[in-house]
């Protein structure tokens, strides 16, 4: 019931980085209890081209993959105690890039 409710909320914030977010690749725990936290999973993500590369970085991301994100103590994203906090594991993540395309011919010895 948790992720039906939560889905459409996340999965619209999700958007802004991530292609396409689909039910099966979400997992949410929203309620922890004394045994375990609150928890988020995400599986078999792919960043946004156009996010990562308007972050400025010195490189062009030609694809990125995310293969697992886990957020352990997701619930205290609603509970009002600023102390709370999150912790965010990131797994098998694959990064193509290549140098940006400034017309300027680049020479093995600019690489090293």
């Amino acid at each position: 019931m948790a992720k039906s409710l939560a889905f459409p909320i996340l999965q619209k914030i999700l958007a802004e980085f991530f292609e396409d977010v689909e039910k099966e690749q979400f997992q949410v725990k929203l309620m922890g209890d004394l045994f375990s936290h609150s928890n988020l999973h995400l599986r078999d993500l792919f960043l946004r081209r156009d996010f990562i590369n308007s972050l400025g970085l010195p490189v062009e991301v030609l694809g990125a993959y995310i293969g697992k994100i886990e957020v352990s103590n997701f619930g205290a994203l609603l509970s009002l105690s600023s102390s709370a906090s999150l912790v965010a594991s990131v797994d098998d993540v694959i990064i193509l890039i290549a140098p940006h395309h400034t017309g300027e011919e680049i020479s093995a010895d600019d690489i090293v």
